[in-house]
């Protein structure tokens, strides 16, 4: 019985802008003015690039794999109006991926695999705005937040229409959104 495989291979590039200007107006005597305490302008800059392959192989009638490698390069930019640099990364990475099927019986199928991937901060979780929920209440963005990756790995079971999964996965440098602080003395 003869293996067979396919596989493919290619490039990929994204690139955003994004320029952010708050303004949250306020009743000063008789005039609405804009609130410059709420938050900076700022702009955003970011590209990321990847190349990546894949194989496919079908082992034996009954035992199929795959294995993938990405390799991505990001390069973020946060600057505010004045030019004062809030954000300056360069990293990449290597995101492999492997995965191995196999037919037990006429119904039965297990399978297992692994992966490495990457969760990027969007801008609103990174920019240094102040978005209001009410006059107490607000979230705002960190510039401090690192990318996040995770390694993960699953096994399945397949019993005709049944189908049963167990995942592991492991973290670096999570994202969290709307992590609540109360700050008494300002009320908020």
């Amino acid at each position: 019985d003869e293996a067979r495989f396919s596989w493919n291979a290619g490039v990929k590039g994204g690139f955003s802008r994004f320029t952010n200007a708050p303004i949250f107006p306020d009743n000063v005597d008789t005039d609405w003015v804009g609130d410059v305490g709420v938050g900076e302008e700022s702009s955003l800059r970011e590209n990321v690039l990847a190349a990546y392959g894949s194989l496919n192989l079908q082992l034996t009638e009954k035992t199929s794999a795959a294995v993938g490698l990405r390799y991505e390069h990001t390069t973020s930019d946060l600057q505010s109006a004045d030019g004062t640099q809030l954000i300056d990364r360069s990293y990449g990475d290597l995101f492999p991926s492997v995965y191995l099927s196999h037919q037990l019986r006429e119904i039965v199928t297990v399978s297992t695999s692994y992966a490495r991937r990457i969760t990027r901060p969007t801008f609103n979780v990174m920019a240094p705005f102040i978005y209001f929920l009410s006059p107490t209440t607000f979230f705002t963005g960190s510039t401090a937040l690192q990318p996040a990756i995770s390694d993960a790995l699953k096994a399945d079971v397949s019993v005709g229409s049944v189908f049963a999964s167990v995942e592991y996965a492991w973290v670096t440098d999570p994202i969290a959104r709307f992590q609540s602080r109360v700050i008494p003395e300002a009320n908020v």
